[in-house]
């Protein structure tokens, strides 16, 4: 009497086989054990299935070292498990993304194989993350040395570059060094930060970039970026550094190897956390689109207090925990008005004997350092403006959004004017409605 399939009928691929059909082949695994076992048509027309004796009416499995990978030969009737329907669908589908399955199977795959009842768990997330794989070339795996490079820290050559959930934009930071690691992946939150002094039009600067779409900007913060520094370098340093190895456990500074890049995550956060969407207390879920929002600040303290030789350093800090970041260097030119307007409005400079004078020789020394600082970061990652110039013809300022990757559509007629007249307070306009056709579309470089 003929054993009938173990599976519902409305998903049977074979409704009308009957006993006499060839024996079906199902292979558990990559494209490499599928095309090894020759079983890459519906039936196993050969005379054996990777070696074991066709005759044989028993299932035959075979597993491949570091790789989960079962075939089985069965033969008249035998139960056809739903998991080798859904491969099967999956492969002819993803014929063009066969390299995805020589990773091994995804999360949630249970492969057991038993005496006398061979049986496949599959979980549902299991079967959509691989279809969704197959589906969207952007989430497969880097073959070659591109997937070499990629575990050793070093940015592949291709445009893109995708980590667990978000691809990387490369034409944001296209000479991003990317040490992803299951902790952290540094390279997925982008960063528009704009670095400065006091009394250059940096708060009418600040708020003009923020009505670009999908850009969120906040305000000062007390040089967060220097304290976070401050808090990494005192923490992470001797003896606490150096007692990672196995020998040393349980030595009273022993902890386990942090991986390279992960630090950048609890630095990003910091700033995620103080330039938040709007959230109340009738808030329960974070906006859409809020993991591609490109985060911004502006900082007038960075460069304040260090010395020229110290510059490299902060750059180097800067791309280590903020991989993929924009930089605007703001500075003004007339360093005289810029002074006037420090000692007239900031009390902590009218305490100098020459204020005025002292001013002078300070700011010029900042600006040198802000320059330096462009020049380190290179033109991909920073570029330079001048407030004198930019607060009377808005030019520059467009070049700028269009550098950071903004179309043509993204465009602004006028100044705002913020604390920019005889010390604080709005003389002008308070914001910019921005056309709706803006759209950052990436790649952008300066005219």
């Amino acid at each position: 009497m003929r054993q009938k399939r173990n599976i519902p009928e409305d998903m049977d691929p074979f409704p009308d086989s009957n006993d006499e059909e060839e024996p079906f082949c199902s292979t558990v695994g990559s494209a490499d054990s599928w095309n090894s076992a020759n079983c890459n048509n519906n039936n196993c027309k050969m005379n054996n299935c990777n070696g074991d004796d066709d005759s044989n009416p028993n299932d035959k499995s075979i597993r491949k070292t570091g790789m989960t990978t079962t075939t089985t030969c069965r033969r008249h009737g035998t139960t056809i498990t739903l998991f080798s329907i859904l491969l099967t669908t999956i492969a002819f589908i993803c014929a063009s993304q066969l390299t995805t399955f020589q990773k091994g199977l995804p999360a949630g795959l249970v492969v057991t194989d038993k005496a006398q009842d061979d049986s496949v768990s599959l979980s549902a997330a299991a079967v959509a993350a691989t279809i969704e794989k197959c589906e969207d070339g952007k989430n497969t795996v880097p073959s070659g040395k591109d997937e070499e490079d990629e575990e050793n820290g070093v940015p592949s050559k291709k445009s893109t570059t995708t980590t667990k959930s978000t691809t990387i934009d490369r034409s944001w930071c296209p000479n991003a060094i990317c040490h992803n690691s299951l902790l952290c992946q540094p390279c997925q939150r982008r960063f528009l930060m704009i670095i400065t002094n006091g009394r250059s039009a940096s708060t009418t600067l600040t708020w003009m970039l923020d009505s670009l779409p999908g850009v969120r900007m906040g305000g000062e913060n007390y040089n967060v970026l220097q304290n976070i520094k401050t808090m990494i370098d005192s923490t992470f340093q001797f003896p606490m550094v150096t007692e990672t190895n196995i020998n040393q456990i349980h030595t009273a500074w022993y902890h386990n190897p942090i991986p390279p890049g992960a630090l950048g995550c609890v630095a990003q956060k910091m700033i995620e956390t103080i330039v938040p969407p709007f959230i109340n207390n009738k808030t329960t879920h974070l906006p859409p689109g809020e993991e591609e929002m490109i985060i911004g600040f502006k900082t007038i303290r960075l460069f304040e207090k260090i010395e020229m030789e110290d510059v490299p350093e902060i750059v180097q800090f800067l791309q280590d925990h903020f991989p993929c970041t924009r930089y605007i260097v703001n500075y003004r030119a007339n360093v005289e008005e810029q002074a006037k307007s420090q000692t007239t409005n900031f009390k902590k400079y009218q305490k100098e004997a020459n204020h005025l004078k002292d001013a002078i020789v300070r700011l010029d020394e900042e600006i040198k350092r802000l320059l330096k600082f462009a020049k380190l970061m290179g033109e991909p990652q920073a570029t330079v403006i001048d407030s004198s110039i930019w607060t009377e013809d808005v030019t520059p300022l467009n070049d700028a959004i269009h550098w950071l990757g903004f179309n043509d559509e993204c465009h602004f007629d006028t100044v705002l004017q913020l604390n920019t007249k005889n010390g604080y307070g709005a003389q002008g306009p308070k914001a910019i409605q921005m056309n709706p056709k803006c759209r950052y579309v990436g790649g952008g470089k300066k005219k």
